[in-house]
């Protein structure tokens, strides 16, 4: 999975540089949060502008990152398009997941 981290107000953003968040691709997503923890960093807000499509593996993959982290840290996603959106919705799950929508707001959020 192409993705770059950078961090941002202590922050550590993650954006995503691939279309898609499903089976192809939820195993180097989780390994790339798992990094992320495993380095200490707490705080991670994942750019998801470019994710065009999100099934059931890539929920499953957000999910696994929020229980890793659980009470000691915290994980945002913002710039969801359209089908990430309502495929969360249908889910409820964004009533589980913060979400932005934009990545600035989303990193202010953090503070």
């Amino acid at each position: 999975m192409d993705a770059e981290s950078t961090d941002e107000e202590n922050v550590s953003v993650v954006k995503l540089l691939t279309p898609r968040l499903d089976a192809s691709s939820v195993v180097e997503f989780s390994a790339l949060i798992d990094r992320l923890i495993e380095d200490g960093k707490l705080r991670i807000l994942v750019d998801m502008a470019e994710i065009q499509f999100i099934d059931s593996s890539g929920l499953g993959a957000m999910t696994s990152g929020k229980k890793k982290l659980g009470e000691k840290g915290r994980i945002a996603f913002c710039s969801l398009q359209q089908q990430p959106r309502r495929m969360l919705a249908l889910t409820r799950m964004d009533r589980v997941f913060e979400l932005h929508e934009g990545r600035d707001t989303a990193v202010g959020a953090f503070q």
